[in-house]
């Protein structure tokens, strides 16, 4: 007789202490897992912040780069729109009220402006995706200082010498690229080691001529540079009527010098050509000119060109024992006057150049610094060198109350000051008699809010460029 085995069934389950196990092995994978998700999207949220800011900040500098001083004081002084506080309303006044206080302040002692920056109507800035920020950008037209002073001292009365634009240094100079402007860097130090080598050969062949033991000294070496900068008529352009083509054509020279051996020289080093066109405008007297400045200009939605800034980051030949420079720079601008192919006048405005002192020290290890006399200046084949006490050329070609158009501007020691007592970094040659000009460095800083700006919190975005007024 067959058994018939019978299977019994587990229908037991889960003891409660195996899901309570389960259950914390569960909570143990999962918590990092759940801390990487939050993290991510914190840091997510951080980046997507940042960039809002980034956004903000290039928005802000490109608007006060495009609007002069006294447009911008007028904007943010009208307490109707813009300003500090609440909003404050007279019993009976139409409309939302005005703000207590300007958006603004001003410091008369050294020229410099803070505007608090809010859109319209609102007491904070509006970014994308509706992100809110309290936004301050200041405008500062002192002097851009080095560390040291000409006599080889920190400069402890500057409270800026390291790390942004004020300090004149390439890498922290914003807004400049080889795109929009000519930069005059590394080519001026190209040849340094070979006018050096070529000076050691000839003082070792004189010595064994001689009997001479005499050696190579950097103080001796006198390097001068020529910057050419010409604009004129570009014969090739096809332009339509109304429109005149240009050309500014850019070369370098640059010589070393050693008392009693043959000099190095480097010529027509070219620097590139900026070939643009120019559309016919009216002048205050209403009359047909071209008008070539460095400002790109848009006309029924075409854009038209400009000439390109010059900046030249000067580094100063080294030196032994020296503590002033024997550099020279020579910049010669000649540009083309008379009339276009039509016969209309052409007129210029802004050809200027920027001479940047870079930090250098002698073998010592004391500061080298550029002097001011040797700094040359040609208009058209004329030398005007003739420099005031203030930085500013007396003699350039006027035209009615108009100093001629180019400028210079330098961070040169004795290059610095103002009529009035501002320190300014530069000279400006263009502009009417009495009429100030400066160069300012436009900061612009971010916070999430006011509140984290007066707990010290540093800026999510602490932005640097420069504008001209």
């Amino acid at each position: 007789m067959k058994r018939i085995h019978k299977r019994q069934l587990n229908n037991k389950g889960f003891s409660l202490v195996e899901v309570l196990v389960a259950v914390a092995i569960l909570a143990i994978v999962s918590l990092p897992i759940m801390k990487a998700f939050s993290t991510s999207a914190m840091v997510n949220r951080n980046a997507r912040r940042q960039e809002n800011a980034n956004t903000a900040a290039s928005a802000i500098t490109e608007q006060f780069k495009s609007m002069t001083v006294e447009r911008l004081v007028e904007k943010y002084g009208d307490t109707t729109q813009y300003g500090q506080g609440a909003k404050v309303k007279n019993e009976g006044e139409e409309g939302e009220g005005r703000y207590e206080a300007k958006a603004y302040t001003y410091d008369k002692a050294t020229g410099k402006y803070v505007f608090y920056v809010t859109n319209r109507d609102k007491s904070y800035y509006e970014g994308v995706n509706e992100e809110k920020f309290y936004v301050e950008v200041e405008l500062d037209p002192s002097l851009y200082e080095n560390k040291y002073n000409i006599d080889g001292t920190l400069n402890t009365d500057n409270d800026n010498i390291a790390n942004n634009i004020n300090s004149y240094n390439m890498p922290e100079f914003s807004n400049i690229n080889a795109k929009e402007n000519y930069v005059v860097r590394d080519i001026l130090y190209k040849w340094d080691n070979d006018a050096k080598g070529s000076f050691i050969s000839q003082i070792d062949a004189l010595n064994k001529a001689n009997g001479t033991e005499d050696v190579f000294n950097p103080d001796k070496v006198i390097k001068s540079i020529e910057l050419i900068n010409s604009i004129s008529i570009d014969e090739s352009a096809a332009s339509e009527q109304g429109e005149e083509g240009f050309i500014q054509a850019v070369y370098l020279n640059i010589k070393y010098e050693y008392t009693g051996l043959t000099p190095v020289e480097k010529t027509d080093i070219n620097l590139g050509k900026n070939r643009f066109t120019i559309k016919r405008t009216k002048n205050e007297a209403g009359e047909d000119i071209y008008l070539v400045g460095n400002t790109e200009t848009v006309y029924d939605g075409k854009t038209y060109g400009a000439m390109k800034d010059i900046y030249i980051f000067y580094m100063p030949y080294g030196a032994e024992t020296n503590t002033l420079a024997n550099d020279k720079i020579t910049i010669k601008c000649n540009y083309e006057t008379g009339t276009a192919g039509d016969g209309k006048s052409i007129n210029y405005e802004n050809i200027d150049t920027f001479i940047v002192e870079q930090n250098v020290t002698n073998i010592s290890g004391v500061p080298i610094h550029l002097q001011k006399e040797n700094v040359s200046l040609y208009i058209n084949g004329d030398i005007k060198t003739s420099f005031e006490t203030d930085g500013r050329t007396t003699d350039l070609p006027k035209e009615g109350n108009k100093k001629g158009p180019v400028s210079i501007y330098a961070n040169i020691s004795g290059w610095n000051s103002y009529y009035d007592g501002y320190r300014n970094n530069g000279i400006t040659v263009n502009s009417p008699v009495g009429e100030k000009k400066y160069l300012y460095t436009i900061n612009v800083k971010i916070w999430l809010d006011k509140g984290s700006k007066e707990q010290g919190e540093e800026p999510l975005v602490d932005m640097t460029s420069t504008k001209e007024n």
